[in-house]
């Protein structure tokens, strides 16, 4: 036991260091040439809109994802309710990213701000429907699998991305990478992790999930403004361009 269980997690180092290692050099060397193609302003109001989704996809969560990996029995009940809130957390967040944009784009004095943010939040729609599935998968220590979703996944959002450059979609094509990445890795971790909740929704069951969870949003929360308290004054004293 003690031997197929050091098998797996050096077969999962392996895979987990060769994709990152892999994905980063081919991700840095399309990257190279987006950036050759693409203005800092394409990339500035990029990083406006991702400053918002970042600070939201934090909630999106709600740290379910140390929580499944982390405990040390969970129901099925418990998975089910667990994936079904956070697919309607995700869809509050949306209607709340669409809500909000307007006054962020008037915080940032940039009106196009307006539909970049309606349409890069439709990925906690997307970031929803695999993350019950991808913890389970580190759950069970298949951290080859995830590797290989996530290699693929950043390779075809790279792809998309360089081509759309090309083709003079300019900062669109940033927020297509960002989708083709999230849908290819969903497709990828419902491939391998083949689990599909029934419907049910019963807080009883997940308050404590949602306790152990509230721990480490809350420590995410402190963090995204430590690493990124920087972009938000340049993005609104210095503007786009600077930023990007």
């Amino acid at each position: 036991m003690q031997n197929d269980l050091a098998k797996r997690v050096l077969r999962s180092f392996l895979w987990v260091a060769g994709a990152r290692y892999a994905g980063q050099v081919i991700s840095w060397g399309i990257t190279i040439f987006v950036a050759r193609i693409l203005s800092p302003r394409d990339y500035g109001l990029m990083g406006m809109a991702t400053l918002f989704y970042s600070f939201l996809i934090m909630f999106a969560e709600m740290g379910f994802g140390a929580a499944v990996i982390q405990k040390k029995e969970l129901t099925e009940g418990q998975l089910q309710s667990a994936a079904w809130f956070l697919i309607a957390s995700s869809l509050f967040l949306y209607l709340l990213s669409f809500f909000l944009a307007p006054f962020l784009a008037l915080f940032f004095q940039e009106p196009q701000l307006v539909v970049l943010i309606r349409v890069l939040a439709l990925n906690f729609i997307i970031v929803s429907v695999y993350s019950v599935p991808y913890n389970l998968l580190a759950r069970k220590l298949q951290f080859d699998r995830i590797s290989k979703a996530e290699f693929i996944a950043n390779l075809c959002g790279s792809g998309a991305t360089l081509a759309l450059a090309m083709q003079g979609f300019e900062f669109w094509s940033l927020v297509s990478g960002f989708f083709v990445i999230n849908t290819v890795k969903a497709a990828l971790i419902l491939y391998y992790q083949k689990w599909v909740p029934r419907f049910r929704l019963v807080l009883n069951e997940i308050r404590e999930v949602l306790r152990f969870g509230s721990k480490i949003t809350g420590a995410h929360f402190l963090w995204y403004f430590y690493s990124n308290a920087d972009f938000l004054v340049a993005g609104k004293l210095l503007g786009k361009v600077a930023l990007g």
